[in-house]
């Protein structure tokens, strides 16, 4: 099987309970794309390849070229490990991860994080920063080799992303 450099995922398995309704489904403000839509559409022009969409449920119709993976939505970490460990088995380097309510982020920014990874260290990580300058580790590029380390950090009861950035 030939390496691929850069796999992605699109992680849309929150239950939204803070929310009050799911938040994905909502329409982006000025737009006709929902939050999904939105970073499933700019998942896509990254250029990655293959890509995963992981959700409890059949995702939408914003998610044809996803392969499904079946979300249990225990957090953000499990999604991630999940991912990391679908991304070995694709024979990738890397995995590209966003969070599907990401409304401004573009294909472009993706296609940026998804080139420094390509070329970069087979170990390294790399991650997007907010607005505040804080890094948003649910868009980030993490090595697969990282697969092992976010399943033990899930089992051992962490659920946020950050923790394997700490």
């Amino acid at each position: 099987m030939t390496e691929v450099a850069v796999a992605g995922a699109l992680l849309a398995g929150g239950r939204s309970t803070r929310f009050g309704s799911d938040k994905l489904q909502v329409r982006v403000p000025g737009s006709s794309e929902r939050l999904a839509e939105s970073s499933a559409r700019a998942l896509r022009e990254s250029g990655c390849t293959p890509i995963a969409w992981l959700s409890p449920q059949p995702p939408c119709v914003a998610s044809q070229g996803f392969e499904h993976l079946a979300d249990p939505a225990e957090g953000p970490l499990g999604a991630l490990a999940l991912a990391l460990m679908w991304a070995q088995t694709q024979n990738a380097r890397h995995l590209l991860v966003v969070a599907g309510d990401l409304p401004l982020i573009r294909g472009q920014h993706l296609a940026y994080l998804k080139a420094v990874a390509a070329s970069g260290a087979a170990h390294q990580a790399y991650c997007a920063l907010g607005p505040d300058g804080s890094p948003e580790p649910l868009c980030a590029v993490y090595p697969t080799s990282w697969a092992g380390a976010a399943k033990l950090l899930f089992t051992q009861g962490r659920r946020a992303a950050r923790a394997l950035w700490l």
